[in-house]
């Protein structure tokens, strides 16, 4: 996690069996929807604000098609609680990150 957002990445592998964590959709977007309420209920709790928003209303998605694609952006989420400095939705970033654009180019 970031002082603002969130990074990951999903490995998708279908199953057949049943949890409490199952949707019945099985879609990304099931999955983080799950997610961020589970999240904002935990937050809330701790916080003492019920009810309060705590994401954003959207997400973004890219779907990792080879291992190329994947090591860049596993350096990517590994590498950027340190480049919060210059990150563009820092409102007091310190320059450009370069690994923006590179990750940009391979989507």
């Amino acid at each position: 996690m970031i002082m603002d957002h969130g990074r990951g990445v999903l490995q998708y592998a279908p199953t057949t069996t049943t949890s409490r964590f199952n949707s019945p959709s099985q879609t990304i977007g099931a999955i983080v929807r799950g997610f961020k309420s589970a999240v904002t209920k935990r937050i809330n709790s701790l916080r003492g604000t019920p009810g309060q928003p705590v994401w954003q209303r959207n997400y973004y998605e890219h779907i990792i098609r080879d291992e190329r694609s994947l090591h860049h952006i596993q350096q990517y989420v590994d590498n950027n609680p340190q480049r919060w400095h210059m990150d563009r939705y820092n409102l007091e970033a310190k320059g450009q990150d370069a690994f923006d654009p590179r990750l940009e180019g391979i989507a």
